[in-house]
């Protein structure tokens, strides 16, 4: 909680895991176990959900100044793999799309700037649904990212095994690096996973079916390792 990230990270586990009670409570087996006049908690995990989804649009106003931060450090200090250098940059510029256009949207619809420059291209929801577009691109080439690092640990591993080990402290300390950067990779990748089905179906204007009681879930599920992670960091 002391970073504007880990914020923003927590109201997002917050918003997802009420949502995803909202529609555990709502759904038909729990209704038939409650009275009618005990459905009201559901609702206001519904508006705690909205709640949070609204306070990390304001949080991330300023979303792209670290996304400033993070490409200008890349391009000072490159990553030694071209390919994952490219692949980063990519991203950097899906992401500040993503919240360029999301930031113009939210403030559009607070009635903060004029809805006119974005209606002359489609309105508030057509400049939300390419933000989410441009957020999944972020996400497409991660899973490039992904692979990439694996080759890289992969050839490293063999350089190593081929060199044989240069000592048994450097070797324990070169395993403990070794488990926490795949450790990271995992997390990596179980975030982009869960991400991708819901991703794929915000990007379509009319989605693709992704059941609305299942989204807070799925959303959880891509951000819990990530905030455990931080809160085990800091406890």
């Amino acid at each position: 909680m002391a970073s504007a990230y880990g914020q923003e990270r927590v109201f997002a586990v917050t918003g997802y895991l009420s949502h995803a009670l909202y529609h555990l409570l709502d759904s038909a087996p729990w209704i038939a176990l409650q009275a009618p006049r005990r459905r009201g908690p559901a609702s206001r995990l519904l508006a705690l959900s909205a709640l949070m989804t609204e306070t990390r649009y304001t949080l991330r106003l300023l979303g792209l100044v670290p996304l400033w931060t993070w490409g200008s450090g890349e391009l000072k200090s490159p990553h030694p793999d071209r390919a994952i250098h490219i692949l980063t940059l990519l991203q950097v510029v899906s992401n500040v799309l993503y919240q360029a256009l999301e930031n113009a949207g939210f403030l559009a619809a607070k009635g903060i700037i004029s809805k006119k420059f974005l209606d002359r291209w489609g309105g508030i929801d057509k400049w939300y649904l390419w933000s989410t577009r441009a957020w999944f691109g972020h996400i497409f080439l991660q899973f490039f990212v992904l692979w990439r690092l694996r080759v890289l640990r992969a050839a490293r591993r063999a350089a190593a095994a081929a060199a044989g080990a240069a000592g048994g402290e450097k070797k324990a300390d070169d395993a403990e690096s070794e488990a926490a950067e795949t450790r990271a990779w995992t997390k990596s990748l179980v975030n982009n996973v869960c991400w991708t089905p819901l991703c794929l179906h915000w990007c379509a204007e009319e989605g693709l079916g992704f059941p609305a009681s299942l989204t807070g879930v799925v959303s959880f599920m891509a951000g819990a390792w990530g905030v455990f992670d931080m809160w085990k960091a800091t406890a």
